[in-house]
């Protein structure tokens, strides 16, 4: 979900940097991408809440911290830049050990 919005807010850039990617390559249209960026969102917090409610909690969180990053810019400065893709990353880290938790009936701990 990061990556899908990270690559629709500045295309330009990635003609420039990485044409392999889906947009430059041509392989989706910028509208599509928007339409997958947001229809993820519900799609992730639908499978998180299927592991458990911290899961979810994670997903809702990434999913803000994702708005601030890009869509409200706070990327663009690299205070922000660097500590929210600390967080992200920190948060993403937590629901991926939640949900391996859940995988093998590993109770989680308070």
């Amino acid at each position: 979900m990061f990556d899908v919005s990270n690559q629709t807010i500045n295309p330009k850039e990635d003609e420039f940097n990485k044409k392999d990617r889906p947009l430059p390559a041509k392989r989706i249209t910028l509208q599509n991408a928007l339409i997958l960026r947001w229809a993820l969102v519900p799609i992730c917090w639908v499978l998180s809440i299927l592991y458990s409610g911290q899961v979810l909690y994670a997903s809702v969180l990434i999913c803000i911290l994702t708005v601030l990053h890009n869509e409200l810019r706070a990327s663009r400065h690299w205070v922000g830049k660097n500590s929210l893709a600390s967080i992200i990353t920190t948060v993403f880290d937590a629901g991926a050990i939640l949900v391996i938790g859940t995988c093998f009936d590993i109770p989680p701990t308070r």
